[in-house]
């Protein structure tokens, strides 16, 4: 496994060599906890301009991604959704769309704008990752504009 992965040409190459390895011993049922325990031993790196990224997302390069766990993911997803409500409660005008307030709530606690984007990235392929979870697949959907989101209750 090792020597695949180091003969790997790309971060790309690199990961699929992993879930290959991990979905040949998911027979044993630790093949997703093998292949997420690995990853981190890869940077991993997003396009920026991917179409598929919300428009607020959005940035020129490549973005390298920050590791979150599964905990650290649902601990975001409630804070930006605790974070929405409270700006809806105060706010009475036109509100940012979901993907700006993501980016905002994340920029308060990143150092800067390409930090926050970094951050907000790393958010939406976590979550996509654990897209079995009720919240997070939900998350996702809010997100992408597929339900509103009113549907979303804390």
């Amino acid at each position: 496994l090792v020597a695949a992965i180091e003969a790997a040409s790309s971060n790309e190459a690199r990961l699929r060599v992993l879930l290959e390895h991990c979905n040949g011993s998911s027979h044993d049922g630790h093949g997703a906890e093998l292949f997420h325990s690995l990853v981190g031993k890869v940077a991993a790196t997003v396009d920026g301009r991917d179409a598929r990224m919300p428009a607020a997302f959005r940035t020129k390069g490549t973005v390298r991604l920050l590791q979150l766990s599964f905990r650290d993911v649902l601990r975001h997803i409630r804070e930006v959704w605790h974070s929405r409500e409270e700006t809806m409660r105060d706010r009475r005008g036109a509100l940012d769309t979901f993907d700006a307030h993501v980016l905002s709530h994340v920029a308060k606690k990143a150092g800067g704008k390409q930090q926050a984007l970094q951050a907000a990235q790393s958010l939406l392929i976590q979550t996509t990752r654990h897209r079995y979870n009720v919240d997070c697949d939900l998350f996702l959907r809010v997100l992408a504009g597929e339900i509103a989101e009113e549907h979303y209750t804390i």
